[in-house]
């Protein structure tokens, strides 16, 4: 009989080791693409911001402010945008030539996307300034606020000033460390006399910014 030879089966390891390294690669890939993603969320939620001004143009989905600086700021608005009011005497609607403030996220085309309108009593021309950022100190009525960066502002207030959280109107008293609000007034070296004073509702996020030269006012 003759003699029977076999051959033992060899694994391809160059083959294994391909798959393998394309595994990897995939792992990689969607790791990075996750990290893009929440990087990209992190930032949405660092450019919260607001933007205080006249409104120059209005449709049902945007609106184009007018800012002190004399640019202009796209807003987008739709169903989710809550709409409150300074003072109860304003008309309830939002329309061209109003002063408000809107607060919300920047989207990646630099619009506004707003997630709530604060209608603002008419311009007056001796209260000249707007600033927003985070109360670091209270001593009621009046409080220190950190801006953007990284100065303190001292706000006094008196009782010509409105205080306002979502849509009620309320009094200092509901001021608190660390809560985010925008303020309308006038501002010397480092004081501000605030004439008007929005308390951000918690769940709403803006990122506090430098002083601005308003061209409207707060309520008198």
């Amino acid at each position: 009989m003759g003699t029977i030879i076999t051959t033992p089966v060899i694994a391809d390891d160059a083959s294994t080791s391909a798959d393998t390294a394309q595994k990897l690669q995939d792992l990689q890939i969607e790791i990075a693409s996750k990290a893009a993603t929440i990087k990209n969320q992190v930032t949405q939620k660092i450019d919260n911001k607001a933007f205080i001004g006249i409104i120059t143009s209005k449709t049902d989905s945007q609106i184009e402010l007018k800012l002190a600086d004399g640019t202009s700021q796209i807003v987008l608005i739709n169903t989710f945008t809550d709409i409150t009011y300074q003072s109860t005497k304003l008309t309830k609607s939002i329309l061209k030539d109003d002063y408000i403030a809107a607060l919300g996220e920047m989207d990646d085309k630099n619009n506004l996307v707003a997630k709530r309108l604060v209608k603002l009593t008419p311009r007056d021309s001796n209260i000249t300034d707007q600033v927003w950022g985070k109360i670091t100190t209270i001593s009621s009525p009046n409080f220190v606020l950190a801006l953007k960066d990284s100065s303190k502002l001292s706000v006094y207030t008196n009782n010509s000033t409105t205080f306002e959280l979502g849509n009620e109107e309320v009094e200092a008293s509901r001021l608190e460390n660390n809560k985010m609000v925008v303020i309308i007034g006038v501002k010397n070296d480092q004081r501000f006399n605030a004439r008007f004073v929005y308390i951000v509702p918690s769940g709403t996020i803006i990122k506090p910014s430098s002083t601005k030269t308003a061209s409207s006012s707060a309520k008198k």
